[in-house]
């Protein structure tokens, strides 16, 4: 008798995380903000990181499951996609909280002497 293979179950999404994570960095934010009101806020920072590596660790494991290998290229670029449109949305809120308004191109004439700047535009402008 020959046995069909089972189908694999996609991963379930636990919300419980994704709200264990929010504590999380809302514990660091509160820490900085009042050190007095969390004292123990940074410990939010080794919560974060634990659960995202095991997060993303899972995702990695499940990719070889099904497919026998693990493609780190498409692994980052879907992570890119996912994160550089929150970190440009958090970096300009910050940076017109912080500098107030600016000149329309201010921010490209910033990037170009910024170690980091010309790279965030170009995944920008690949996505």
């Amino acid at each position: 008798m020959v046995t069909q293979p089972t189908k694999r179950h996609r991963s379930r999404y636990i919300p419980a995380l994704d709200g264990i994570r929010t504590l999380a960095v809302a514990a660091v934010i509160l820490y900085h903000l009042v050190p007095s009101l969390a004292p123990g806020g940074m410990q939010g920072v080794t919560v974060f990181f634990v659960l995202s590596g095991f997060l993303i660790t899972h995702l990695l494991l499940e990719e070889h499951a099904g497919t026998g290998r693990i493609d780190l290229k498409g692994f980052w670029h879907r992570r890119l996609k996912r994160l550089v449109p929150a970190i440009v949305a958090v970096n300009r809120g910050h940076g017109g909280a912080v500098h107030g308004p600016q000149p329309r191109h201010a921010h490209q004439d910033a990037a170009r002497y910024h170690p980091l700047g010309t790279l965030c535009e170009q995944l920008v402008a690949d996505l």
